[in-house]
């Protein structure tokens, strides 16, 4: 994501990045917010245990939806490619259920995370174009939340 942002970039915009094909939908920040980025001084290394560990995330993902796949059959999957494919035939309380029935736990805390963030982002996208601040904290709250436990990546620092 951060090579597109680079590309896709624009100021005074948040940017929705949806890959396969790499698309921007740009939303105005409201002129009257600010945003405060904070350093906690933790050293997290791109490279050895750090990479393993993001590898590893993205392989749970997808070992999940194969999983799903499996759990449900092919022709359940309405011929979705992907979980976002799914989600647009589907609602996401139903992938939710079917999923918690059907994978490891670990497996399913990821995909929950995949399902629900992407369900966040356009609720903050929303939240930003209708300038309510207070919408757009509790879904920050809540991404944050889903992140540290649900994908298990975030440090007590960060909490």
């Amino acid at each position: 994501m951060d090579q597109a942002i680079c590309l896709g970039g624009r100021a005074g915009h948040a940017v929705v990045i949806e890959f396969d094909p790499l698309r921007f939908r740009p939303t105005p920040i409201p002129p009257d917010w600010r945003f405060v980025v904070a350093n906690t001084f933790v050293e997290a290394k791109k490279s050895g245990g750090a990479q393993a560990s993001y590898n590893a995330r993205v392989r749970e993902c997808k070992e999940g939806w194969a999983a799903l796949g499996r759990a449900v059959g092919a022709a359940h999957l309405g011929g979705a490619r992907n979980l976002r494919e799914l989600l647009d035939r589907r609602p996401h309380g139903r992938v939710l259920e079917i999923a918690a029935a059907s994978l490891p736990e670990t497996l399913f805390r990821r995909m929950r995370h995949v399902v629900t963030e992407g369900l966040r982002v356009e609720d903050a996208r929303a939240a930003m174009q209708e300038g309510d601040l207070e919408a757009f904290g509790r879904v920050m709250d809540a991404s944050h939340a889903s992140l540290r436990d649900d994908y298990e990546v975030s440090c007590p620092d960060l909490d």
